[in-house]
């Protein structure tokens, strides 16, 4: 394996997370001073300085800890519900598949995760706010812009254990060439030639809601909920803390997804042999690429 191509995502990863640790503090510290006996997440013991501290301290060991245990046996999941939903019409196949991959394609695998987290945050906001996030009663006028971005970073750091979850199966199945190919005899049905992975088939539902969401999301955190239900001044200053909130807590995302698509990097052979048996298990065989394009 090509080390070098892992220095940039490593390198914007520890700065991501260093920035994040700076920017949680400095807001924490800052409401800390307005509301001292503020809980803001009640799961955690402790004080409010002591939930954030925990709370974006125990993200990259839980997320790797998930890669780990629920990886392999989700993709099993993914692809049996693939065979069930294309049963009459699509085989299974498995085909070997290349071996580069590039930093900027490692970069970009960490992007759709990163959005998922941050646009279901605020769903996990509104549907259980008091439960893991908790805003208190009142909310000092002097602090209110610092709210919604200290909710926005602690929601979604919760939420990217799911992400990781629900997307590193993906990668597993698209790095092993686990793909569903129209059967042979559909073709004399009019119907044209198809094939997709498995992981592109699944990744393709959850990024959708991701691209399509995290806009809407953004727009009511960072634009709506401050400035029309929280009455917070709308000053060229407020409107600029917004736009670098949208834009950056992206990236700040990002850099908690990278540590499970390294560690991916590193593991893919194992990974790419237990996932290829499990679709052997549900009917995949070995099928050379030149093969599917002649179908």
């Amino acid at each position: 394996m090509e080390l070098r191509r892992l220095v940039i995502p490593i390198i914007v990863s520890a700065l991501g997370i260093w920035l994040t640790f700076e920017m949680v503090e400095f807001l924490g510290r800052a409401i800390f001073q307005e509301a001292p006996a503020y809980d803001i997440v009640p799961l955690v013991p402790g004080g409010m300085m002591s939930d954030i501290t925990t709370v974006v301290g125990a993200v990259i060991p839980v997320t790797l800890l998930i890669y780990i245990i629920l990886t392999v046996p989700l993709a099993f999941i993914y692809t049996l519900g693939n065979r069930m939903a294309k049963l009459t019409s699509y085989r299974l196949g498995i085909v070997e598949v290349g071996e580069s991959f590039g930093t900027r394609k490692i970069l970009q695998r960490a992007v759709a995760p990163a959005l998922f987290s941050l646009t279901f945050a605020q769903v996990l906001l509104a549907v259980i706010p008091d439960f893991i996030i908790r805003e208190p009663p009142v909310v000092p006028q002097a602090i209110r812009p610092l709210f919604m971005p200290l909710f926005a970073i602690l929601a979604s750091l919760v939420v990217l254990v799911v992400a990781i979850a629900l997307y590193a199966p993906t990668w597993a199945l698209s790095d092993s060439g686990v793909i569903y190919y129209l059967r042979p005899e559909e073709l004399a049905a009019r119907r044209c030639p198809d094939m997709t992975g498995v992981g592109r088939w699944v990744s393709n539902f959850l990024g959708g809601y991701s691209l399509l969401g995290y806009p809407v999301s953004a727009f009511f955190t960072h634009f709506y909920r401050p400035f029309v239900l929280m009455g917070v001044d709308m000053t060229p200053l407020q409107i600029l803390t917004s736009v670098f909130w949208t834009v950056g807590l992206p990236f700040l995302m990002i850099a908690f997804v990278l540590p499970a698509v390294i560690v991916h990097e590193f593991v893919l052979r194992y990974v790419r042999g237990w996932v290829r048996g499990a679709a052997r298990v549900l009917g995949a065989s070995h099928i050379r690429p030149e093969e599917v394009v002649a179908l």
